[in-house]
């Protein structure tokens, strides 16, 4: 029985780590271009949702009949 595996075997995975890491700073500073810092979000910023994206859990519907009767065993439930 053959097995794949699903990642491979790194012997120097600690140098790869660190490399990765340098390179990712390298982007970061080339975004950075013109001397304005990368706005940083923090965990609340994707959590706490927008204003855009909010809906109003309330909404008035038209009735269109006018003879609503209330029945006493409804009002009394209430």
């Amino acid at each position: 029985m053959l097995m794949n595996p699903l990642f491979e075997f790194d012997p120097k995975i600690e140098r790869s780590l660190h490399t990765l890491k340098r390179q990712r700073a390298l982007l970061t500073k080339s975004s950075t271009a013109g001397g304005k810092e990368a706005q940083r979000w923090t965990l609340q910023d994707y959590v706490t949702p927008g204003t855009h994206s909010q809906t109003p859990g309330i909404t008035i519907t038209p009735v269109a009949a006018n003879d609503v009767e209330l029945k006493s065993a409804l009002i009394s439930m209430v």
